[in-house]
């Protein structure tokens, strides 16, 4: 390990992902309040730079890459959980809301598999209520629910190795 340079505010509950070689850490919490901005890392200069703020705080949430826009993906607001989606596209620089997940959830884990999203699992922020359901969403289809496993999970990562 290498340590480089710190973010340009700090954050956790913070969710990130790789596009393009940089690194984008959106959202999170900074022991005051849950946040809205974003951050991208670009590796040839060790350093961050802000980007445009989401429209809506979130942490606890999942960050995914799909046909060259990141999703920011449910997550808790600071007074609840939310199925809300934003859009990031690097290209102009600009979020858009996206269609929002059938269900609350956070602490959920999200992969890209070929041209869908799966959204595994999760806190709906009722209880002790832990999601054992998946949300898969592709464009033009939307939202849809796919499977349950026998057990729900939270607070877990995923990823997808292509060979």
């Amino acid at each position: 390990w290498i340590r480089t340079r710190s973010m340009e505010q700090k954050r956790f509950a913070v969710a990130s992902s790789e596009h393009n070689g940089s690194i984008y850490a959106v959202g999170g919490f900074d022991e005051n309040e849950y946040l809205n901005t974003a951050e991208r890392f670009d590796p040839r200069e060790h350093s961050w730079m802000r980007i445009a703020s989401m429209k809506s705080r979130r942490g606890c949430h999942s960050l995914v890459v799909l046909n060259e826009k990141l999703y920011a993906i449910g997550g808790y607001d600071g007074s609840a959980m939310v199925s809300s989606v934003e859009i990031y596209d690097p290209r102009t620089g600009t979020w858009t809301a996206g269609e929002p997940m059938k269900e609350l959830r956070g602490y959920s884990a999200a992969a890209v598999v070929k041209d869908s999203i799966y959204v595994i699992g999760g806190y709906k922020g009722e209880g002790e209520d832990i999601l054992d359901t998946v949300e898969c969403f592709k464009e033009g289809e939307g939202w849809k629910n796919v499977a349950a496993s026998s057990i729900g999970r939270r607070c877990f990562l995923s990823a997808v190795v292509t060979l």
